[in-house]
């Protein structure tokens, strides 16, 4: 089956409102839920591992977002990757005329452990 193009558009400015709402993360350790408000600000877990922080554009006014994430504490049974203060970008595209995907990927500080995970959410 052919997978539909998935709308992304580099050139626009980010928006934060693009990214706001309740997000299905999947990761290889399996599944979560992150929130973005309308602010930016970032709550939730991926992976068993609670996650705050924020996401802001990207200067430049591309399409791009910068994330700035602090892991841990890992819930019960849960682990987390990264521990601590983590940062990268994310995008946001449209992959149907009826759903937003979230891509995100970060780093330590120190540039030494790094997550990406992907996220989906109504549009």
């Amino acid at each position: 089956a052919r997978v539909a193009v998935a709308t992304y558009d580099y050139e626009a400015a980010a928006q934060l409102d693009s990214l706001a709402g309740n997000w299905s993360v999947v990761t290889p350790r399996g599944g979560s839920n992150l929130t973005i408000l309308a602010t930016g600000v970032v709550g939730g877990s991926v992976a068993g591992c609670q996650v705050t922080g924020s996401v802001s554009p990207r200067a430049g006014g591309k399409n791009v977002f910068t994330v700035n994430l602090v892991f841990g504490p890992a819930f019960p049974l849960g682990v987390c990757d990264i521990t601590g203060p983590a940062a990268g970008v994310a995008i946001v595209m449209l992959s149907s005329a009826t759903r937003r995907q979230l891509m995100v990927a970060v780093q330590d500080p120190a540039r030494t452990a790094g997550v990406g995970f992907f996220g989906d959410a109504p549009r």
